[in-house]
């Protein structure tokens, strides 16, 4: 996979999740492993920021990730465009040089 010095310049990967939230109903990332992600490849990531909606969880999750620092905070949910709480479509972006490590990024995504 290499460490992306070769990859000129940062770019943002979206990952969507699917519509009406995911299946765990905990505010824990399961499988996402944002720390893990950023533990092994935190010179080529710089930042990571989104939103989280999960199964039987009125509020969305915020999520922000600088370097191994992952901070998850619920939100009230009248704070939320209408449109993006009737969606209720989980999704993050990571900022740096994602390239060659997309797969790792949505399959842990994917998993939840």
């Amino acid at each position: 996979m290499g460490d992306g010095s070769s990859e000129p310049r940062a770019r943002a990967l979206w990952i969507r999740g699917p519509r009406g939230g995911m299946r765990s109903g905990r505010a824990e990332l399961p499988r996402l492993d944002l720390e893990g992600v950023f533990a092994q490849y935190g010179k080529r990531l710089y930042r990571c920021k989104g939103m989280l909606f999960f199964d039987g969880v009125r509020e969305p999750t915020a999520v922000q990730c600088v370097g191994a620092h992952v901070e998850c905070e619920r939100m009230a949910a009248d704070a939320v465009e209408a449109q993006v709480a009737a969606e209720r479509r989980s999704r993050l972006i990571f900022i740096g040089r994602t390239r060659g490590i997309e797969q790792v990024l949505e399959g842990g995504f994917a998993a939840l």
